[in-house]
């Protein structure tokens, strides 16, 4: 009898222990939670980074559509545009990646901020950035700490924030810009290859080169 009191009390204390949920954590946000902030390897797209040789990027992205040869802001650069919504420019003299654009929809960079992406997700994966309008396009901009001639931009579109496209690139945004670089920065970049050829060719005639727009990327995809 005693035994049958004994069970009966254990089991009322058993239901009485309230039941304890064990939540998993979502790996992609507890990524995001420990990588906030810019990364070497965000300013790469298909493991192609600025500052890498053309031929790295042919093995990377293979044939183009079609190329051509502009100057943006007095830079000579030859522009590869390719049928996968890749844009990407060389300078002509290095033979160096200088600017990559991204208008494929279905691309992923870091923590998979893609078409789409909220401002939100922007702030988790790359912390905080300028927003900034060129030519009448919104872009969220990203300085690289390290290289500040070096940014990652994405286009936002007006009505709901989202992400349209990709841009990283090692070039002036606008004529100011350039001319600051030029005249403010001589000293600084004297070591650097990619900067240096910039100052260069502020005195060389490109005259006969077409002028390259700067990109409104109103179109995504294709």
């Amino acid at each position: 009898m005693r035994f049958k009191e004994i069970s009966a009390l254990t089991a009322v204390c058993l239901l009485a222990v309230p039941t304890v949920t064990v939540l998993t954590p979502n790996p992609v946000v507890e990524a995001a939670k420990h990588e906030a902030g810019l990364q070497a390897k965000d300013f790469s797209c298909r493991g192609v980074a600025l500052g890498d040789d053309e031929s790295k990027l042919k093995k990377a992205f293979g044939e183009p559509v079609f190329d051509k040869k502009i100057s943006v802001y007095g830079l000579p650069v030859r522009q590869y545009v390719y049928k996968d919504g890749f844009t990407v420019k060389v300078n002509a003299h290095t033979n160096r990646v200088v600017d990559i654009i991204v208008r494929n929809k279905t691309y992923k960079a870091r923590n998979n901020i893609r078409y789409g992406s909220t401002p939100y997700w922007l702030q988790k994966t790359y912390g905080d950035g300028e927003r900034q309008l060129l030519e009448g396009v919104i872009y969220q901009v990203y300085t690289r700490p390290d290289e500040p001639h070096e940014r990652l931009m994405f286009e936002i579109d007006p009505e709901d924030s989202s992400v349209r496209t990709m841009r990283i690139t090692a070039l002036p945004l606008n004529e100011d810009e350039a001319d600051a670089w030029a005249v403010d920065g001589q000293e600084d970049l004297a070591d650097d290859p990619q900067q240096s050829l910039w100052l260069s060719e502020k005195t060389i005639d490109t005259s006969s080169l077409p002028q390259a727009e700067t990109p409104k990327l109103k179109e995504v995809g294709k």
